[in-house]
């Protein structure tokens, strides 16, 4: 689980403007 969340959090840094379109 704990590699899980550090993946999905490096992925929303990495595309900034995808996490802002998802909300």
């Amino acid at each position: 689980s704990s590699r899980d969340g550090s993946g999905r959090r490096m992925r929303e840094v990495a595309c900034p403007i995808c996490t802002v379109h998802l909300q």
